[in-house]
């Protein structure tokens, strides 16, 4: 499994919702950019096929 919690570019994008930084999250769909500030801002984004892979490298 990768490391989800090591420095990525996709890490350096903001909330659009309340400008916290975003981290990458697993579900069982995949991986997405979800919002620090969660629960209290629950704005997540979703990451194309092509970023999932690079994450799993």
């Amino acid at each position: 499994m990768p490391d989800v919690n090591s420095a990525s570019p996709f890490e350096s994008k903001t909330c659009p919702d309340c400008g916290s930084p975003m981290r990458i999250k697993q579900s069982p769909r995949g991986f997405f950019l979800g919002c620090t500030k969660y629960p209290k801002c629950r704005r997540a984004l979703t990451l194309s096929a092509a970023e999932q892979k690079e994450i799993r490298k």
